[in-house]
C-alpha cells in the first residue's frame, strides 16, 4: 500500500469518526432541544403559578384589611353597648327612685283622704 492510498484509508477513517461524532452531535443537540422544551414549559408553570401567589398575597391582604375594620367595628360597637348598659342601668335607678316616691305619695294620698274622711265625720 503506497503513501496515497494509507492517507485515503486515513481520511475515510477520520471521515467516518466524524460521521459518528456528528451523529452524537445531533443526537446530543436533540436532547438539548427536549430539555430546553421542558425546561420552557417549567417556566410557564413556575410564571402562572408566581401569577397566583400574587393574586392569594392581594386576596390575603384585602382579608387582612377587612378583619381590621371588622375589628375596629367590634370595637366601637362593644363602646356603644356598655354606654347604653350604663344608661339603662342608670334609668332603673331612676324609675327605682320614681317608684319609691310614687309609693310614698300613695301612701301620704290614702293618710290624707283618711284625714279627710276623719274631718268629714266631725264636721256633719
Amino acid at each position: 500500500m503506497n503513501n496515497d492510498e494509507k492517507i485515503l484509508k486515513m481520511l475515510e477513517s477520520i471521515q467516518n469518526q466524524l460521521h459518528e461524532h456528528t451523529k452524537i452531535l445531533n443526537q446530543h443537540s436533540h436532547l438539548l432541544d427536549e430539555h430546553t422544551r421542558r425546561f420552557d414549559k417549567i417556566e410557564i408553570r413556575q410564571s402562572e403559578a408566581n401569577s397566583r401567589l400574587d393574586e392569594h398575597t392581594q386576596i390575603l391582604r384585602a382579608l387582612e384589611h377587612a378583619s381590621s375594620v371588622h375589628k375596629a367595628d367590634i370595637d366601637n360597637l362593644t363602646h356603644a353597648v356598655a354606654r347604653i348598659e350604663g344608661d339603662v342601668k342608670e334609668i332603673r335607678n331612676y324609675q327605682n327612685r320614681q317608684g319609691k316616691i310614687l309609693d310614698r305619695l300613695a301612701v301620704r294620698s290614702i293618710e290624707q283622704e283618711a284625714d279627710i274622711h276623719a274631718l268629714r265625720s266631725i264636721v256633719k
